[in-house]
């Protein structure tokens, strides 16, 4: 099976913040993109200082209950679950480390900030597919790159995070494009340029500098449809999710496993296995965006 014809593009590179918040202004047009929570933002910043302790970042995030509870139940899903019940926010904080907690909190913060309903897209079988990528992102990089584990699985979960703002914003135009990339054979990426010169990963990229998300994952999202003839511009976990349209996509998963097999040096059997058991913990995921 022929793969879609990938081209690297410089997309990935970081724009200023004037000129990056102008581009999006002209993809979204008179939509406004959504605000990130507040009290998310705030906990954020407080990550990135060494000097503030993890139990002062967890009470924090304990002032806004929904997003508390929120990654309470993520921690202990089947994708991130631990040997015992964690019961706490300080005690999920103390166990995953910053990394994770991060991770975790912009999952949560992006999937309040995104559209629950749309008149143009599932927003359930958007969540599911953004469920399985994550899940099986994060088994594939527990293989080829544990190190960062935890952003690809926020990318995955998040890479087409930009698409339900491109339909609220180009309403049937849009869809019908999205629509016709999830159930046929091309690349989303090329007909995008083609018609808006931008693609989604790269307006999800804008949204988020916009929302000063951490560069790396700005990067994985940007990137997540590139590859070059040698190697994936995104780490290969993330990019290799990219290839799954839609949730019960198995042409797509065909597509994953021989790419895999090819560039990884890993059987049909192990990458089976992964894609498996990273459905089943992403629905479980899904069900906590809808």
């Amino acid at each position: 099976m022929a793969f879609f014809s990938k081209k690297k593009s410089n997309s990935g590179s970081k724009k200023s913040g004037f000129a990056s918040n102008k581009a999006l202004q002209r993809a979204l047009g008179d939509y406004q993109v959504p605000k990130f929570p507040a009290i998310a933002m705030k906990a954020m910043k407080l990550l990135r200082d060494d000097r503030v302790s993890l139990h002062s970042v967890a009470q924090v995030i304990m002032s806004d209950p929904g997003i508390s509870s929120s990654m309470l139940t993520m921690v202990n899903s089947a994708a991130n679950a631990m040997r015992h019940p964690v019961n706490s926010v300080p005690q999920a904080a103390a166990l995953l480390g910053r990394s994770q907690v991060e991770s975790l909190l912009v999952s949560v913060a992006v999937g309040r900030a995104l559209p629950s309903k749309s008149q143009y897209h599932d927003m359930g079988e958007f969540w599911r597919t953004a469920g399985r990528r994550a899940s099986v992102a994060s088994g594939f990089a527990a293989k080829l790159h544990p190190t960062t584990q935890s952003t690809s699985y926020t990318a995955g979960l998040l890479q087409d995070m930009a698409v339900p703002l491109l339909m609220e914003s180009k309403k049937n135009e849009y869809a019908t494009l999205y629509l016709e990339w999830q159930c046929g054979d091309g690349d989303i990426a090329v007909e995008e340029r083609n018609r808006y010169q931008w693609t989604h990963a790269e307006v999800a990229g804008w949204i988020c500098e916009e929302w000063n998300l951490p560069e790396s994952l700005v990067s994985a999202i940007t990137t997540h449809h590139e590859t070059s003839a040698d190697a994936s511009v995104a780490e290969p976990a993330v990019y290799l999710v990219s290839l799954i349209r839609r949730p019960d996509d198995s042409q797509g998963v065909e597509q994953l496993v021989e790419y895999a097999v090819a560039n990884y040096n890993m059987s049909s059997d192990e990458c089976m296995a992964i894609v498996t058991k990273g459905f089943e913990q992403g629905d479980e995921t899904a069900k906590l965006f809808r």
